[in-house]
């Protein structure tokens, strides 16, 4: 008999729970989204002397050096990383991005250390062998138009 009543009133137990569950969901009210709070016009208290430590801190200030005329500290900008330097690259064979054969260009050093020099496709050059191809081409370019203004000055005796 304990048996039993025992498990009935475990079974009207786990129905009631069931309902109140079922009740729980079916009697849930709506939620409104969240509205943003309107912000104020005023600015925000600001501490000068935390301001002023982080400017110490990252370097804008010099915190010795105050300007005798007005008192005040000296601002001074962090100083900028050193340029990284490039090298000068005659192109022996075309490289997509940078430039085609004969062309001299300037890349990084690791770049042509990596790429040019690995796959032949470029070689260092100073400036003194790029003032030496630049005049070499200028005389070649002399050369060829003094040609070219003697056939045409033999073409317009021909036809007169």
């Amino acid at each position: 008999m304990m048996k039993q009543s025992f498990m009935i009133t475990t079974c009207l137990a786990l129905v009631a729970s069931v309902n109140s569950a079922q009740h729980r969901f079916i009697s849930s009210t709506f939620v409104p989204p969240a509205v943003p709070s309107v912000v104020s016009s005023a600015p925000a208290p600001v501490d000068i002397a935390k301001v002023r430590q982080r400017a110490i801190a990252t370097g804008y200030i010099v915190p010795a050096a105050t300007d005798v005329r007005r008192g005040g500290p000296l601002y001074a900008k962090k100083k900028a990383p050193p340029a990284k330097k490039k090298v000068q690259v005659k192109l022996l064979k075309y490289v997509e991005g940078i430039g085609s054969i004969g062309e001299v260009v300037m890349v990084a050093p690791a770049f042509f250390e990596n790429k040019l020099k690995r796959s032949g496709s470029g070689v260092l050059i100073s400036d003194e062998d790029v003032q030496k191809e630049t005049s070499e081409k200028e005389a070649k370019a002399k050369a060829q138009l003094e040609l070219a203004t003697d056939l045409k000055a033999k073409i317009e005796e021909i036809n007169l």
